[in-house]
Protein backbone atom coordinates (compact mmCIF):
# COMPACT_ATOMS: atom_id res chain seq x y z
CA UNK A 1 0.00 0.00 0.00
CA UNK A 2 1.24 3.39 -1.03
CA UNK A 3 1.43 7.10 0.23
CA UNK A 4 -1.66 7.49 -1.59
CA UNK A 5 -3.61 5.55 1.91
CA UNK A 6 -1.45 8.02 4.13
CA UNK A 7 -3.68 11.13 2.73
CA UNK A 8 -6.94 9.42 3.88
CA UNK A 9 -8.98 10.28 7.53
CA UNK A 10 -11.78 8.11 8.42
CA UNK A 11 -14.19 9.94 9.85
CA UNK A 12 -15.21 7.43 13.33
CA UNK A 13 -18.84 9.30 13.27
CA UNK A 14 -20.51 6.19 14.59
CA UNK A 15 -23.37 5.09 16.40
CA UNK A 16 -21.02 4.17 19.04
CA UNK A 17 -17.68 3.14 20.48
CA UNK A 18 -18.31 -0.54 19.67
CA UNK A 19 -18.53 -0.13 15.98
CA UNK A 20 -15.53 2.19 16.17
CA UNK A 21 -13.48 -0.70 17.57
CA UNK A 22 -14.80 -2.81 14.99
CA UNK A 23 -14.12 -0.67 12.41
CA UNK A 24 -10.63 0.28 13.69
CA UNK A 25 -10.20 -3.75 13.56
CA UNK A 26 -11.03 -4.03 9.70
CA UNK A 27 -8.71 -1.60 8.95
CA UNK A 28 -5.60 -2.31 11.04
CA UNK A 29 -3.53 -3.08 8.46
CA UNK A 30 -3.92 0.46 6.45
CA UNK A 31 -1.78 3.28 6.98
CA UNK A 32 -4.74 5.99 7.07
CA UNK A 33 -5.55 8.17 9.56
CA UNK A 34 -8.71 8.12 11.59
CA UNK A 35 -10.96 10.85 13.30
CA UNK A 36 -12.76 11.01 16.63
CA UNK A 37 -15.59 13.60 16.79
CA UNK A 38 -17.69 15.37 19.51
CA UNK A 39 -20.22 12.62 19.53
CA UNK A 40 -18.02 9.83 19.89
CA UNK A 41 -15.68 11.41 22.10
CA UNK A 42 -18.59 12.32 24.80
CA UNK A 43 -20.61 8.69 24.03
CA UNK A 44 -20.59 6.68 27.61
CA UNK A 45 -17.98 4.29 26.51
CA UNK A 46 -16.28 7.19 24.53
CA UNK A 47 -13.58 9.39 25.05
CA UNK A 48 -9.95 8.44 26.63
CA UNK A 49 -10.54 5.05 27.15
CA UNK A 50 -11.66 4.28 23.24
CA UNK A 51 -8.57 6.04 22.24
CA UNK A 52 -6.21 3.68 23.97
CA UNK A 53 -8.51 1.20 22.73
CA UNK A 54 -8.27 1.72 19.02
CA UNK A 55 -4.28 2.69 19.88
CA UNK A 56 -4.21 -1.07 21.48
CA UNK A 57 -5.64 -2.72 18.28
CA UNK A 58 -2.66 -0.91 16.11
CA UNK A 59 -0.11 1.39 17.92
CA UNK A 60 0.66 2.92 14.90
CA UNK A 61 -2.63 4.42 14.21
CA UNK A 62 -2.80 8.09 13.42
CA UNK A 63 -5.62 9.69 15.52
CA UNK A 64 -7.03 13.31 14.35
CA UNK A 65 -9.33 14.33 17.66
CA UNK A 66 -11.45 16.92 16.82
CA UNK A 67 -12.92 19.21 19.02
CA UNK A 68 -13.59 22.01 17.38
CA UNK A 69 -12.16 23.65 20.84
CA UNK A 70 -13.93 27.41 21.26
CA UNK A 71 -13.68 28.78 24.51
CA UNK A 72 -11.24 31.13 26.46
CA UNK A 73 -7.47 30.33 26.26
CA UNK A 74 -7.42 28.92 29.84
CA UNK A 75 -10.20 26.38 29.30
CA UNK A 76 -8.89 25.34 25.92
CA UNK A 77 -5.15 24.77 27.52
CA UNK A 78 -6.81 22.73 29.88
CA UNK A 79 -8.38 21.04 27.89
CA UNK A 80 -5.43 20.19 25.72
CA UNK A 81 -3.41 19.35 28.97
CA UNK A 82 -5.79 16.54 30.05
CA UNK A 83 -4.94 14.53 26.57
CA UNK A 84 -1.36 14.19 27.86
CA UNK A 85 -0.01 10.98 27.38
CA UNK A 86 -3.17 10.14 25.35
CA UNK A 87 -0.96 9.62 21.92
CA UNK A 88 -3.40 11.39 19.32
CA UNK A 89 -1.90 13.81 16.44
CA UNK A 90 -3.52 16.37 15.90
CA UNK A 91 -6.74 18.41 17.79
CA UNK A 92 -8.74 21.00 16.17
CA UNK A 93 -9.85 24.17 17.45
CA UNK A 94 -11.82 26.82 15.72
CA UNK A 95 -10.52 29.44 14.18
CA UNK A 96 -12.90 31.83 14.74
CA UNK A 97 -12.03 31.85 18.53
CA UNK A 98 -8.76 34.22 17.62
CA UNK A 99 -5.34 34.71 16.82
CA UNK A 100 -4.76 35.31 20.26
CA UNK A 101 -6.71 32.39 21.21
CA UNK A 102 -5.04 30.07 19.00
CA UNK A 103 -0.81 31.53 19.43
CA UNK A 104 -1.88 30.81 23.81
CA UNK A 105 -2.50 26.97 23.19
CA UNK A 106 0.07 26.19 20.85
CA UNK A 107 3.06 26.28 23.05
CA UNK A 108 0.53 23.93 25.72
CA UNK A 109 -0.07 21.74 22.36
CA UNK A 110 3.71 21.88 21.32
CA UNK A 111 4.62 20.41 24.49
CA UNK A 112 2.13 17.65 24.31
CA UNK A 113 3.10 16.72 20.65
CA UNK A 114 -0.15 17.62 19.02
CA UNK A 115 -0.37 19.63 16.34
CA UNK A 116 -3.30 22.26 16.57
CA UNK A 117 -5.78 21.84 13.49
CA UNK A 118 -7.42 25.55 13.12
CA UNK A 119 -11.34 25.18 11.28
CA UNK A 120 -12.02 28.45 9.39
CA UNK A 121 -15.65 27.60 8.21
CA UNK A 122 -17.46 24.50 8.68
CA UNK A 123 -18.07 22.73 5.39
CA UNK A 124 -21.83 21.98 6.17
CA UNK A 125 -22.34 26.73 6.12
CA UNK A 126 -23.44 27.79 2.72
CA UNK A 127 -22.47 30.99 1.79
CA UNK A 128 -25.95 32.07 2.74
CA UNK A 129 -26.14 30.72 6.17
CA UNK A 130 -22.37 32.21 6.34
CA UNK A 131 -24.30 36.07 5.68
CA UNK A 132 -26.93 35.05 7.76
CA UNK A 133 -24.48 34.34 10.95
CA UNK A 134 -23.75 38.09 10.64
CA UNK A 135 -20.73 37.53 8.82
CA UNK A 136 -19.55 40.68 6.71
CA UNK A 137 -17.18 38.81 4.63
CA UNK A 138 -18.27 36.00 1.95
CA UNK A 139 -17.06 32.02 3.53
CA UNK A 140 -13.30 32.44 1.23
CA UNK A 141 -12.43 35.57 2.46
CA UNK A 142 -13.44 34.15 5.84
CA UNK A 143 -11.13 31.35 5.25
CA UNK A 144 -8.68 33.32 4.21
CA UNK A 145 -8.56 35.66 7.26
CA UNK A 146 -8.85 33.19 10.12
CA UNK A 147 -6.24 30.47 7.89
CA UNK A 148 -3.62 33.72 7.92
CA UNK A 149 -3.89 34.32 10.91
CA UNK A 150 -4.09 31.06 12.55
CA UNK A 151 -0.94 29.97 10.71
CA UNK A 152 1.08 33.06 11.51
CA UNK A 153 -0.37 31.94 15.36
CA UNK A 154 1.49 28.69 15.01
CA UNK A 155 -1.33 26.17 14.12
CA UNK A 156 -0.28 22.87 12.50
CA UNK A 157 -2.73 22.62 9.93
CA UNK A 158 -5.79 24.60 8.37
CA UNK A 159 -9.18 23.30 7.89
CA UNK A 160 -11.50 24.24 4.83
CA UNK A 161 -13.70 22.74 2.24
CA UNK A 162 -11.61 21.91 -0.78
CA UNK A 163 -13.30 24.97 -2.58
CA UNK A 164 -10.96 27.13 -0.70
CA UNK A 165 -8.01 25.03 -0.25
CA UNK A 166 -6.33 26.17 -3.16
CA UNK A 167 -6.74 29.94 -2.42
CA UNK A 168 -4.72 28.60 1.00
CA UNK A 169 -1.74 27.25 -0.95
CA UNK A 170 0.18 31.12 -0.59
CA UNK A 171 0.77 30.05 3.33
CA UNK A 172 2.83 26.63 2.39
CA UNK A 173 5.52 29.49 1.13
CA UNK A 174 5.93 30.78 4.39
CA UNK A 175 4.54 27.99 6.14
CA UNK A 176 5.97 24.41 3.86
CA UNK A 177 4.89 22.29 7.03
CA UNK A 178 1.63 23.16 6.87
CA UNK A 179 -0.70 21.16 6.61
CA UNK A 180 -3.85 21.15 4.43
CA UNK A 181 -6.80 19.42 5.76
CA UNK A 182 -10.49 19.08 4.23
CA UNK A 183 -13.76 17.47 5.40
CA UNK A 184 -16.75 16.83 3.39
CA UNK A 185 -14.64 14.89 0.55
CA UNK A 186 -17.36 12.67 -1.57
CA UNK A 187 -15.59 10.51 -3.97
CA UNK A 188 -19.16 9.31 -5.03
CA UNK A 189 -22.98 11.26 -5.36
CA UNK A 190 -24.41 11.08 -1.65
CA UNK A 191 -27.38 13.09 -0.41
CA UNK A 192 -26.49 14.59 3.02
CA UNK A 193 -25.68 17.97 5.18
CA UNK A 194 -22.49 18.92 3.74
CA UNK A 195 -22.66 22.39 1.58
CA UNK A 196 -19.24 22.43 -0.07
CA UNK A 197 -18.05 19.40 -0.94
CA UNK A 198 -15.57 18.07 -3.43
CA UNK A 199 -14.24 14.73 -5.37
CA UNK A 200 -10.90 13.53 -4.04
CA UNK A 201 -9.03 13.76 -7.40
CA UNK A 202 -10.11 17.33 -6.89
CA UNK A 203 -9.54 17.99 -4.02
CA UNK A 204 -5.83 16.65 -3.85
CA UNK A 205 -5.00 18.69 -7.24
CA UNK A 206 -6.47 21.13 -5.18
CA UNK A 207 -3.31 20.80 -2.78
CA UNK A 208 -5.47 18.75 0.16
CA UNK A 209 -2.99 17.17 1.96
CA UNK A 210 -5.66 15.26 4.32
CA UNK A 211 -8.86 14.11 3.03
CA UNK A 212 -11.47 13.40 5.98
CA UNK A 213 -13.94 10.91 4.07
CA UNK A 214 -16.74 9.12 6.51
CA UNK A 215 -19.91 8.09 4.86
CA UNK A 216 -19.20 7.20 1.46
CA UNK A 217 -16.16 4.67 3.58
CA UNK A 218 -18.06 3.07 6.23
CA UNK A 219 -21.18 2.55 4.28
CA UNK A 220 -20.42 3.13 0.39
CA UNK A 221 -22.71 2.28 -2.74
CA UNK A 222 -23.65 -1.41 -3.38
CA UNK A 223 -21.44 -1.26 -6.74
CA UNK A 224 -18.33 -0.12 -4.80
CA UNK A 225 -19.18 -3.04 -2.06
CA UNK A 226 -16.91 -3.07 1.39
CA UNK A 227 -15.55 -0.19 3.53
CA UNK A 228 -12.09 -1.94 2.48
CA UNK A 229 -13.14 -1.86 -1.36
CA UNK A 230 -13.55 1.86 -0.69
CA UNK A 231 -10.40 2.77 0.63
CA UNK A 232 -8.74 0.17 -2.23
CA UNK A 233 -10.70 2.88 -4.62
CA UNK A 234 -10.53 5.99 -3.58
CA UNK A 235 -6.42 5.71 -2.73
CA UNK A 236 -6.32 4.47 -6.63
CA UNK A 237 -8.21 7.36 -7.61
CA UNK A 238 -5.73 10.06 -6.17
CA UNK A 239 -2.72 8.10 -6.09
CA UNK A 240 -1.57 9.61 -9.46
CA UNK A 241 -1.48 13.06 -7.97
CA UNK A 242 -0.05 12.37 -4.40
CA UNK A 243 3.51 12.94 -4.29
CA UNK A 244 4.28 12.91 -0.46
CA UNK A 245 3.29 11.36 2.99
CA UNK A 246 0.79 13.05 5.09
CA UNK A 247 2.55 12.78 8.73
Amino acid sequence: MGSSYEHICVALDVDNPGDAITFVNKIREFPIWVKVGITLWNMRGGGYGLVEQLLSINPNLKIFLDLKLNDIPFQMQGALRALEGLGVKYVSIHGGSGARHIHECVPVANELGIGLLAITVLTSISEKENKQSGAKQGVKQTVIKRAKFSARAGAAGIVSSALEVHELQFLKEEYPNLKLVTPAVRPWPSDDDQRRSMHPVDAIRAGSDMLVIGRPIRNPPESIGSPISALHAIAAMVNPYVTDVMM
